[in-house]
């Protein structure tokens, strides 16, 4: 039979080796957490870097940015497409 003192550290180890578990399990989610955005801004910043006047992937990336939380560069992504197609997007925000 087994001590108490046995008991308890056996059961430290069977609560840590679950929790470990559930955090190695879950650390996906958190690490996609903005990987599809992140990818999608990769993508955009790297085609108006080869097509700086298309207002259209400009005000693509403005979009995307904003959703993301970086209002820096989609305030700037927008005053570029206002600066290009004035009134032709929404872009007072």
């Amino acid at each position: 039979m087994s001590s108490p003192a046995q008991f308890n550290d056996n059961s430290r180890r069977g609560v840590s080796g679950s929790l470990a578990a559930l955090v190695l399990a879950l650390l996906p989610l958190g690490a996609w957490g903005h990987g599809p955005l992140h990818e999608r801004i990769a993508a955009l910043t790297a085609e108006v870097a080869a097509k700086p006047d298309d207002v259209t992937l400009r005000y693509q990336l403005a979009e995307i940015c904003f959703q993301h939380g970086d209002w820096d560069a989609s305030l700037k992504n927008l005053e570029r497409v206002e600066q290009l197609a004035p009134g032709q997007f929404p872009t007072d925000l």
